[in-house]
């Protein structure tokens, strides 16, 4: 039982991470009626004909960005990893002891990723991209989304952990 639920947690956690990664709203700003969002991959700003999102170009993301990506990226995949090895345990390999033990483990680095990314990104990848205007612009969804997955990662670990074999 502790393994489903174990799943769950770590399937929603990595639902959370991919919204998160996916939508324009890490940092945000309402003036009047423009509204000007930047994610991960790409920004919404207002022009004279509403608003418009468009991807960053390649010379334009800096150091930090590329390594909120790459430590953001690679936490979800050592996600997914952890929920394969989960699953093999509980539906294929059931006599596999080791398996909820290395779902564990990468579980918690997954975890530890998406927090240091978030961080990295709150630090200094957010003073990066607003340098040069007028007003700040504040951690939105996609910020809390991926705070909230690693979380819910390490969680998943500690219940991977907890897994006792019962063969």
């Amino acid at each position: 039982m502790l393994g489903f639920i174990a799943i769950g947690i770590g399937g929603v956690s990595l639902l959370l991470n991919i919204v998160g990664l996916a939508i324009p709203n890490w940092l945000y700003k309402s003036v009047g009626d423009n509204t000007i969002k930047l994610g991960l991959w790409r920004g919404c700003f207002p022009t004279g004909l509403g608003t418009v999102c468009d991807s960053y170009t390649t010379d334009a993301i800096s150091d930090s960005l590329k390594g909120v990506r790459a430590l953001e990226l690679l936490g979800m995949l050592l996600l997914i990893a952890a929920l394969v090895c989960a699953a093999l345990k509980l539906f294929v390999l059931k006599t596999q002891a080791m398996l909820p033990k290395v779902a564990g483990a990468c579980a918690v680095v997954a975890g530890a990723f998406m927090i240091i990314g978030c961080v990295v990104y709150a630090v200094k990848t957010k003073d990066e991209l607003t340098k040069g205007l007028p007003f700040s612009l504040d951690l939105h969804a996609g910020f809390a989304l991926c705070i909230v997955a690693g979380i819910g990662s390490i969680v998943a670990a500690v219940l991977f952990f907890m897994i006792k074999d019962d063969n």
